[in-house]
């Protein structure tokens, strides 16, 4: 749409937090705060078509979450990355079939279920506090309850 024709309004209700972070960053980036949100708004679509171009469908980033927060946990736990360990590597894989299989069973989609589970276990992926092995812990009993949660919902349907 060019400059000459008129953009169609659009009211939005915003939080007084998140407004005064956009104002912040309009600011900064000396923008308007229109033109600030209209910015952050186009990087998130092209985010979404990096994500779609990476993974062949933006549908597909749930279940490779749950795969890095797998893998993360095994990690964390043996002390050693898994393209280097072959002990990780196959803890890896036994871990992401029972995950799966687990999240397999129920009504909701695997795709729901994966995007719950990812979302759940990443809570202390990034910046989880204690020694690693604290905090791999604490990743593989939020995975195992995430899939309990799951097994238990779907009991009650």
């Amino acid at each position: 749409m060019g400059k000459s024709e008129k953009s169609p309004h659009l009211r939005l209700r915003i939080q007084p937090d998140l407004l005064a972070r956009v104002k912040a960053a309009a600011k900064e980036n000396s923008n308007t705060t229109t033109g600030e949100i209209i910015d952050r708004l186009e990087k998130s679509f092209l985010s979404d078509d990096k994500v779609a171009d990476v993974l062949g469908d933006a549908r597909h980033a749930p279940i490779f979450r749950l795969l890095a927060g797998i893998i993360g946990v095994a990690e964390l736990q043996s002390d050693k990355r898994w393209d280097q360990d072959r002990q990780t590597f196959l803890r890896i894989l036994q871990q992401t079939g029972e995950t799966l299989q687990s999240l397999s069973k129920g009504t909701a989609t695997l795709q729901e279920k994966a995007s719950a589970a990812a979302a759940f276990a990443g809570g202390t992926l990034h910046g989880g506090q204690g020694t690693k092995a604290e905090t791999g812990r604490i990743r593989k009993d939020k995975i195992r309850s995430i899939v309990r949660k799951l097994r238990k919902e779907e009991t009650t349907k």
